[in-house]
């Protein structure tokens, strides 16, 4: 039976990454991809050591190595394009 004080998010924080939790998945930011699968399996292990007997995770990676823009940029970016203040 797996734990309910088991948050793989904290593995995720834990691993000096930028976190961002929203209502549908959580962004995760990285330097390179080893950074990114290494935390990864971290979370997939807190959850399996906490008793879980099936791990289900959707990935999607937006790698774009043209500029220098983070997570925040683009919802700030967004949030222009709306008309809202970041």
């Amino acid at each position: 039976m797996l734990t309910s004080d088991v948050n793989p998010t904290t593995a995720l924080k834990a691993s000096g990454l930028k976190v961002m939790v929203t209502p549908t998945g959580t962004v995760v930011e990285a330097k390179n991809l080893w950074e990114l699968f290494r935390a990864i399996e971290k979370c997939h292990e807190a959850l399996c050591n906490a008793g879980a007997k099936r791990v289900y995770t959707v990935i999607l990676i937006d790698d774009r190595r043209d500029v220098e823009k983070g997570m925040l940029d683009k919802v700030k970016s967004v949030q222009e394009k709306l008309g809202q203040s970041p």
